[in-house]
Formats: structure tokens, sequence, C-alpha cells
């Protein structure tokens, strides 16, 4: 646990194995109460990753606006699987929701993306 203005946040990164050749990886950051839960898609070419959206994603937790977080790094940034051919903006969502099922999210959740992650 990491304690920010008060803010008890749980982290948590991992690999996750979406498809027989994906996987995802992604970093979680949460409080111990109960509500919203976002998934916070980044931008960037070449080189991006969730990192960028930590910092983000604390400040809406710490303003009260969602108590969970999911940063994950897009097929072929960061630590992800690297990319075999160019993805479209649908099989990236398409991974997304894959990561989604993965980590047993069901219910309606919130999709916030920054530049390129925003029609993902």
């Amino acid at each position: 646990m990491k304690i920010s203005n008060e803010i008890c946040f749980s982290e948590e990164v991992n690999s996750y194995k979406v498809d027989d050749e994906i996987n995802i990886y992604a970093q979680t950051i949460a409080t111990v109460e109960e509500g919203k839960t976002a998934i916070y898609i980044h931008g960037g070419g070449s080189g991006g990753n969730h990192t960028m959206l930590v910092r983000p994603a604390k400040w809406m937790i710490e303003k009260g606006m969602f108590s969970k977080f999911i940063l994950p790094d897009r097929r072929g940034e960061g630590l992800s699987t690297p990319l075999t051919k160019k993805l479209t903006i649908k099989d990236h969502a398409i991974d997304m929701k894959k990561l989604l099922d993965v980590l047993g999210i069901e219910e309606k959740i919130t999709a916030i993306g920054l530049s390129y992650g925003g029609p993902i």
C-alpha cells in the first residue's frame, strides 16, 4: 500500500495472457473503498506505455471519481507483446476487452483514452 494525501492505494503490476500469443502488461491502482472502475488507455507511438497515466489516475481516485484504474500497455508498447503486424483501432479494442475478461471485470466500467487511446 502507498499513501498519497491520506488515500491508501494498492498497486499491482502483472503480465496477463489474453490470447495464445498475446500478453498485455497492466498496472492496477485501487483503493479499499467500493466504487467505479475505469480502464485508462495510453496514447503515444513507439515507446508509449501506461506509466504516463499513473499520476492522473491517482489524482482522479483522490478526487473520488473512481476507486480503481486498470492501466494497460497496448500491444507493441511498454512490456506487452511486441507487434507482429500493424494493428487497427479495433484490434487494440479487442485486446482491451480480452484483458478485462481475464481480469474478471464484468460490470460496466468507464473507458478513458489519451491521444491514440481515445478511439480505442
